[in-house]
């Protein structure tokens, strides 16, 4: 990971708490990302863009907006449990709905054996959205270099 961006767009039902990445060594980033909830939400969905840059950042393989509720309900067949299987075990989002008072990731550090899509060498920007019914919350920016091993 080279950059991470985090945007509230609806103060009124979460705020962005902490939004950063931290040099853990020289070619180690850890982060980490908490969204404060102000209001319980029953329903939640997830809009997720993979980029990747030629002369300008184009849209690669993954475009596309999932029931958050839903695939906590069924994990197997969403192509959000590509990007799932990465954090789950840093983040306290194991559950479906309602979420309440917070959501995080905390510490985060990307793991080649948990990508189960190859990417080739490059850079890239995943672009998340957080919406819940006629609102959008925030979104979430993060930029990386991938170099197949």
């Amino acid at each position: 990971m080279t950059n991470i961006a985090c945007t509230d767009m609806n103060n009124s039902i979460a705020t962005v708490e902490v939004c950063r990445l931290k040099a853990v060594k020289r070619d180690v980033v850890e982060a980490t990302v908490k969204f404060r909830l102000l209001q319980k939400l029953e329903r939640f969905n997830l809009h997720v863009k993979l980029l990747r840059k030629y002369n300008t950042y184009e849209p690669f393989i993954i475009n596309g907006t999932v029931d958050v509720c839903a695939f906590f309900r069924n994990k197997g067949k969403s192509p959000l449990r590509v990007l799932y299987k990465l954090i789950e075990k840093f983040t306290n989002t194991n559950h479906s709905c309602p979420f309440e008072h917070e959501i995080f990731i905390n510490r985060f550090r990307p793991e080649h054996e948990n990508l189960i899509i190859n990417l080739p060498t490059g850079e890239y920007l995943i672009l998340f959205g957080f919406y819940v019914p006629k609102n959008l919350l925030g979104y979430l920016r993060v930029w990386f270099t991938f170099r197949e091993v």
